[in-house]
Parts: C-alpha cells; structure tokens; sequence
C-alpha cells in the first residue's frame, strides 16, 4: 500500500495518548488521499505519520498521480505532522558533531512558558526581553520597584542569521572553592544594537543601584520555555577582571537540578585582586574630576555620549580610629546646637531624633598622632567641617 511507504513505525502510543493518536492518524490519511490520490485509510493501530517530502513524492508517482506538487502545500499548512522522529541518540550525536552542548538528563523539567514564569514571580510580562520589573521602567527608576526578575538561561548561547539560538557552554557555575553559583551576564559594547542586550543590562543596574531584590527563573535555550522549580535570589556581583562581564551569586531556593560549570570566581573576577585602598580611590577621582574639568564641553559631552548611566562597583580597603563615643557626646552637648567655628546654628535637625546636625572634629587629626579627647575636638557644621579639611 502507499500508505507503507509514507507511514514511520513507532513504538504504540500509551493508552493516555490513543485518542489523540487515531484522529491524527485519520487527518493526515485524509489528507493525503486527497492530495496524492492513493489509499492511505489502512494505517495500523500503534502507527503515527511522520512523513518526509521525498517519501510522499515516491508514493504519488507510484500511484500514477502526477499532482505530487500539491503536496508542498499541505506540507507548509501541517509543519507539526512533518517531523520525521530520530533516536535520541542520533540527535544527540548531530549536536556533540557541531560542537553544541548536548541536554543532560539532568535537566528540570521546563514546564513554563517565558511570560508565564514572569507573573507567577510577581514582575510584568517581558514579551521578548529577558528581564522585567513589577512595575514600569519609569515607575523603577522613579522607586516604586520592589523586585526584578531576570532570565537565567541553562547555557549561554549565539544567535545564527536566522536569529536561532547555538547553544556554547554551560551557563550555570560553581565555584570549586566555596560551592557557590555563580552566572555571567556580559555587558554590551559601546554601540551595541541589540536592544534585548542593552536593556537588560541597563535594567540590572539599576536595579543593584537601587538595591531591588533580584529573582532569577531557569531558561531552556533549546525549548525557550521556563523551569518554575528552578528559581534563584541574585545578588552579591562582582565584575569580571577585563570589565567585560558581571557575575551574579545564585542563590537556589530549592535543589538545582542543572548542570553547572566549575570556575574560580576569585581568578575570574575582581575580588581575585588586592583591593586598592580607599585614600587612593578618592585621590583617583579627584584627579579625574580635575581632568574633567579641564576638558572642553565638546569632549565632555562626548564622553557622556557613551558612559554608562550607572558606575560600577569596586572593593577597596579603609583603616578606621575604634573612637570614643563618649568624647562626641560631651563635644555636641558642649556646642548646645550651634558650630563652634562660625558660631551658626545647626543648618538642620537629625532625621532619627530631632538633635542639631553638627559634625565632630579632631582639631589635630587622629592620623596625624592627635588624641581622641574632648580638648582636641569641635563641633562644626558640615560647611566649616569642609572647609577645615579642603579649605
């Protein structure tokens, strides 16, 4: 029959699926005996179309039916009944042969899709971008954002011309030393075009400038469906040593059912290096402010053009005097409310209990071999503080 030379046998269906089996089995023999002229209605129990154009095309011309080419048409209006099944094996083998990462039985089950997975976390639909927050991004800067949630995606991956996705490593990573997960977001270069790319990368920082709790829902690469039992917290970044990245913390709120990737965070990020001290950070910035300022606006403006809306953040190293807490209390109610340099009253009252902001000074400064004492101390409005020590 022409039907055997169409038909792929498989496997007889579990009895759950027998209904949907035999109406599918029924369509596609109506339809081919439509389109070829041959008997398709003898199709055994236990079988399922899986039909390949060349396949179809023999049958017609066996059948001495020359309108073969109508098969094309029905081919572009039922895609889902085309697929022709292989082994999970041989699939497997095709991707480990184009050097894809091949799924893992490892991985959860993805049973959300993309929107979907966003409200159940609370934030907006995302539609096609990777992140959202539960209210807009105008409403997330103004402050009223309480979460951000964000797409962890199992492998990271390249899009193709056709805008596919090539799976490339595995996503996920644990530190060797601390156990901890870690995921890497790439930041966009200067011009990027990819909008999906910018925006996510802007809405991750202001959502860490703002210190908005940030959620994280495993993404398929291969299905672009989500995991609802694989979520995480983020938090705790640290940029990659090159600045080309950021690597976010991961913290599972259940059993990460994933593969991950062993890494050093400490040899990959910044907090593998000696943090620089704070002294020298500021006198850093002041130089740079200098600079600026001795830019034209034209190059200022340039500059500005291309910064980031948000600075990055770097560890550094202070040394602090334990002072005494006595020796500020007896110096604040000495001054009675008023600056002890210009004789002024306090410019404001503290917001926690309503006494007169004034500063503590040391008259000869604790670096400098001075005592923590009340004779060595004044108190001073934040003008005359400023100025005793850049003045």
């Amino acid at each position: 029959m022409a039907a055997a030379h169409v038909a792929s046998r498989l496997p007889s269906p579990a009895p759950s699926q027998a209904c949907e089996e035999e109406s599918l089995r029924e369509r596609v023999a109506s339809s081919l005996t439509r389109q070829t002229g041959a008997s398709c209605s003898a199709v055994p129990s236990g079988q399922v179309f899986a039909c390949h154009f060349n396949q179809a095309k023999a049958c017609a011309a066996t059948a001495g039916n020359r309108r073969y080419a109508g098969w094309a048409g029905w081919k572009r209006k039922h895609p889902r009944l085309l697929r022709v099944r292989q082994p999970v094996s041989k699939i497997n083998a095709q991707m480990t042969s184009k050097g894809a990462p091949v799924p893992s039985s490892k991985n959860p089950h993805f049973d959300t899709s993309h929107n979907e997975a966003f409200r159940l976390l609370g934030a907006l639909e995302p539609g096609q971008q990777w992140s959202a927050f539960d209210v807009s991004r105008d409403a997330a800067r103004a402050g009223n954002a309480t979460r951000f949630v964000t797409t962890i995606w199992n492998y990271h991956s390249t899009l193709d011309p056709k805008g596919r996705r090539t799976p490339t490593e595995i996503a996920i990573a644990k530190d060797i030393k601390t156990g901890t997960l870690w995921y890497r977001v790439s930041k966009p270069p200067v011009g990027a075009t990819r909008k999906t790319w910018v925006a996510h990368w802007n809405g991750l920082e202001l959502a860490l400038e703002n210190q908005i709790p940030i959620i994280g829902v495993l993404k398929d690469v291969h299905s672009n469906r989500c995991a609802s039992s694989c979520i995480f917290d983020c938090g705790s970044p640290v940029m990659q040593r090159d600045g080309s990245a950021m690597w976010l913390q991961l913290v599972p709120r259940g059993e990460v059912s994933c593969e991950v990737l062993p890494i050093d965070i400490a040899q990959l990020t910044a907090s593998g290096q000696t943090p620089e001290p704070l002294a020298q950070v500021n006198q850093r910035f002041e130089a740079s402010v200098l600079g600026a300022l001795q830019s034209t606006s034209e190059q200022r403006r340039t500059r500005l053009a291309n910064a980031s809306r948000f600075p990055r953040r770097i560890e550094t190293v202070t040394t602090v005097f334990d002072r005494n807490p006595d020796v500020v209390a007896e110096v604040l109610l000495r001054a009675t409310g008023s600056c002890e340099c210009c004789g002024k009253p306090a410019p404001f009252a503290r917001r926690s209990d309503g006494s007169p902001y004034l500063e503590v000074h040391h008259r000869t400064p604790l670096a400098q071999g001075g005592e923590d004492t009340v004779e060595n101390a004044i108190a001073l409005c934040p003008n005359c503080h400023r100025e005793a020590h850049y003045g």
